[in-house]
């Protein structure tokens, strides 16, 4: 069946999305965890670097570690947006549900007209 225009007197079945918010919660949760664990970990570069015995290679320890923080820090604001986008679409997710719910309550609770 081909997709009517709209305005027709056909009607397009619906289509069923279903959100699991415990998993969209579980999944936020996650992440923040990860995020925890990124900003708990120091740099330990310049520690390792001393230790290392070679001038050039410390340099370059020092350089990773440098560009690893960088890099941490970039990881951790793209993890707080989907964190944060998680909890979003859980939180607009359950409220159209409780809306819809309210609504289809007060429209099977509403009489028609001529009931009396």
């Amino acid at each position: 069946m081909q997709d009517q225009p709209r305005g027709t007197s056909e009607t397009k079945p619906m289509t069923t999305l279903r959100i699991d918010a415990d998993v969209l919660l579980q999944q936020a949760k996650a992440i923040s965890t990860v995020r925890s664990s990124l900003s708990n970990v120091r740099s330990t570069a310049d520690e390792v670097a001393g230790t290392v015995g070679h001038d050039r290679l410390a340099a370059k320890v020092r350089e990773f570690g440098s560009k690893w923080d960088i890099t941490r820090s970039k990881l951790d604001e793209r993890l707080l947006f989907v964190e944060e986008s998680l909890t979003a679409i859980r939180e607009t997710f359950e409220e159209l549900d409780g809306s819809l719910a309210e609504q289809a309550t007060e429209a099977t609770e509403t009489p028609t007209e001529g009931d009396n």
